[in-house]
């Protein structure tokens, strides 16, 4: 059974901070900083997470160093190798403790001016997700432009709660609705349009936000491969609907085919190439289509077996 949702009319006292990191050695020192000095000088009872994505440069030792300031208050973890930020983020809140967790972008921490106003969301909208559009105030190549809208379309779609920034990595979420997301298997891995699809009440707030800095190495065998991902995690009845689909074709060529061979038998209708071709070429394709269906069900059911267990591990882990 999940847990119950910590009622939305009281206003937010303890937070868990989760933010990814990955090859941040120039930005920890000042954002890292700026962010847990926030939460020192608030009235919150908080903890901060900081989740290392196997960075290649110091950024790690430069956590632990932070950490020193705040023993108690901060947690560092490191991944056993590069997962990408939805799944550092999900490892993070899978440590938070606080019946309220909000999800970080290191690059955006002079954005965190505004933690009143995404806090004050819970009582004023009775929200129990609080999503930060980042819409606008991002420069992006082309293929990531194309991914964000391609995504983020599906992620509407899927969560029947449209947003302008559905793929946002800053989020204010009840703790309660990541407990009840760890049950979802392979959707755990696209955190974002998950803990949407499972909020009673979101709501979404714009904030301004600093540029991002750099080029994200995100290219289209990423899309592809992200988009797969995506398709076989919240779309499972997919390869169920093709090969309905497709034996449903094979029937229908073959039940053409044969009134087509006994009206000819009979002598009532000429010879017709092109409707041989036709029926032969859906016949094909409904053969095509089954194999396809049978093959995509059976990487179903693996991904899914598969993604039953934690996806992603600690380094210090055996």
């Amino acid at each position: 059974m999940p847990e119950q949702r910590n009622p939305t009319s009281q206003k937010v006292e303890a937070l868990s901070l989760v933010v990814a990191v990955f090859n941040d050695r120039d930005l920890l020192p000042q954002s890292g900083l700026k962010l847990a000095e926030a939460l020192a000088e608030s009235n919150l009872d908080w903890e901060l997470i900081f989740v290392d994505d196997f960075s290649k440069d110091s950024s790690f030792d430069l956590l632990q160093s932070i950490r020193t300031r705040w023993p108690d208050r901060i947690k560092t973890l490191r991944l056993a190798r590069n997962y990408g930020q939805h799944v550092a983020l999900y490892a993070g809140m899978s440590h938070a403790e606080k019946p309220w967790i909000l999800t970080f972008d290191l690059d955006y921490a002079p954005a965190i001016h505004a933690l009143d106003d995404i806090l004050d969301q819970v009582p004023l909208r009775q929200a129990d997700l609080v999503n930060v559009s980042r819409l606008g105030q991002r420069k992006q190549s082309m293929v990531r432009s194309f991914g964000s809208w391609f995504f983020g379309s599906l992620a509407n779609r899927v969560t029947g709660k449209p947003m302008a920034d559905p793929l946002s990595s800053i989020k204010l979420v009840a703790r309660s609705i990541f407990q009840q997301g760890r049950l979802y298997g392979e959707q755990r891995q696209f955190l974002a349009p998950l803990a949407l699809k499972l909020a009673d009440q979101p709501v979404e707030l714009s904030v301004e936000l600093p540029p991002k800095r750099g080029r994200s190495s995100f290219g289209s065998e990423q899309l592809v491969r992200l988009a797969l991902d995506f398709v076989l995690a919240f779309f499972p009845m997919l390869f169920t609907r093709l090969l309905i689909w497709s034996i449903a074709l094979g029937l229908s060529s073959v039940a053409a085919g044969g009134l087509y061979l006994v009206l000819r038998l009979f002598g009532w209708i000429d010879p017709s190439t092109h409707f041989q071709v036709i029926c032969l070429t859906l016949t094909a394709l409904s053969i095509h289509g089954v194999l396809m269906a049978l093959i995509g069900e059976y990487q179903v059911r693996i991904h899914r077996l598969l993604y039953q267990q934690e996806f992603f591990r600690l380094e210090e882990d055996p």
